[in-house]
């Protein structure tokens, strides 16, 4: 099983992430990627917030075309049918996550990069929480969450090589994933990435099940002696 780290990314500058909301810069890209690498981690998940502004959004490309970093890197956030031909020209990257694109059933930009680099550069981010018992998934076109529905599970079941499912409750936090999250997402289990509040037993459960990864964030990369 894979060991990566998410890094958000808001005008060009990684952010601490809490609930999914609260966003606070912390440093340079090129700094947090540096630190990832001395880490060993498996990979590095780059999702963008300045999908709302093109120019913010330039700025965040810009900062990921301008690092050098030996790590496989997925990037996400703002692709669309306008720029999507551009990412793939200009990102260093190897895959590419959606969410509004699958959520709102505009396929076709990911249509056209799975027919360029195959279905293994797909992958679909869920930022899921439970919330009065129903299960809602946040929707970057609209800026809420909204309920999960059986017609967004079964696009990223057919367009998806992988699915990061986002605990975004425990996000920014070291409570623990919420492993009952995935009760009410039938996947297969070895498609599935977790992420959000992992502590180092998430890591052991995650394996035993059968995920195929787990994606830490910021707040537990830094013990004394490295990776988890």
């Amino acid at each position: 099983m894979r060991v990566g780290s998410n890094l958000i990314l808001k005008d060009g500058f990684v952010c601490q992430s809490h609930n999914w909301g609260l966003h606070r810069k912390i440093g340079s890209l090129q700094s947090a990627l540096n630190a990832l690498s001395r880490y060993r981690i498996d990979e590095i998940n780059i999702i963008s917030l300045s999908y709302q502004r093109h120019i913010d959004l330039i700025h965040d490309l810009k900062a990921i075309s301008n690092c050098y970093c030996p790590t496989p890197l997925t990037f996400g956030g703002g692709i669309n049918k306008e720029n999507y031909k551009t990412l793939l020209k200009e990102l260093p990257a190897e895959r590419y996550s959606f969410c509004s694109l699958l959520v709102e059933n505009q396929i076709e930009p990911i249509k056209e990069i799975m027919s360029v680099l195959g279905r293994q550069s797909i992958v679909g981010v869920m930022p899921l929480k439970i919330d009065n018992g129903e299960l809602k998934i946040f929707s970057p076109a609209s800026g809420c969450f909204i309920p999960f529905t059986d017609e967004i599970r079964l696009r990223y079941d057919e367009y998806c090589d992988e699915i990061v499912i986002y605990d975004v409750s425990s996000d920014g936090f070291k409570s623990g994933f919420n492993f009952s999250i995935l009760e009410n997402i039938p996947f297969r289990l070895e498609k599935l990435v977790i992420s959000g509040g992992i502590i180092k037993s998430d890591i052991s459960t995650a394996q035993e099940m059968g995920c195929s990864a787990v994606y830490v964030d910021n707040s537990v990369l830094h013990y004394e002696n490295g990776r988890l």
